[in-house]
């Protein structure tokens, strides 16, 4: 949290605290780390902008296949989503889980690394990371999930109907963003 004036950070700090006071008391367990100095500020913002990179590397170095996801999760709901690993469907599970978050706008980032193939009852199989990304995105929306979260739509995840409508009436050649969405590359949409 930062100050913008006017008084923004004290109140946020406020809330904070009364959010905690709440989920401590329900039994939750909560950490909160206060930056002391501003050496300590610069270190949470260089960890905060080498993870995805860290992940990156750590996948290639140990030959695994990544997947990164990004989703908001329904209000006031802070539980890891479940993912249906099942190796009889082709769905390992990840040799590693990391999620970060947003504090206070429920935006969270999920980096999976899958090992380059699995064992299952059929035998030693590749990783598909395409049919692994689709039935996680699949997962989270049947637990109420929203994709994306933060970075717009891209060419990776499908924007609902109502968008593409819209943004077929404001580019009606395709040639701004051609692909957004899941929408078409070609020109007219065609």
């Amino acid at each position: 949290m930062g100050e913008f004036g006017n008084g923004e950070l004290e109140r946020s700090e406020e809330k904070l605290l009364s959010f905690l006071e709440n989920e401590r008391k329900k039994g939750e367990s909560i950490e909160v780390f206060k930056c002391a100095n501003e050496k300590e500020v610069q270190s949470v913002m260089t960890f905060r902008f080498a993870v995805a990179a860290a992940f990156k590397t750590y996948n290639e170095g140990k030959g695994y296949r990544g997947i990164s996801v990004d989703y908001a999760l329904r209000k006031n709901d802070f539980s890891v989503p479940v993912l249906p690993f099942d190796r009889e469907k082709n769905f390992p599970e990840p040799t590693r889980r990391l999620r970060y978050m947003h504090f206070a706008c429920n935006v969270a980032h999920e980096d999976l690394s899958f090992p380059p193939s699995f064992q299952s009852k059929s035998g030693l199989l590749p990783t598909d990371v395409e049919g692994l990304t689709s039935m996680i995105k699949e997962a989270l929306k049947a637990n109420g999930i929203r994709l994306p979260a933060e970075h717009g739509h891209g060419v990776e995840y499908e924007a609902p109907p109502e968008t593409q409508q819209r943004w077929r009436e404001l580019d009606p050649l395709n040639m701004m963003n051609p692909g957004v969405g899941k929408t078409s590359f070609k020109r007219n949409y065609a």
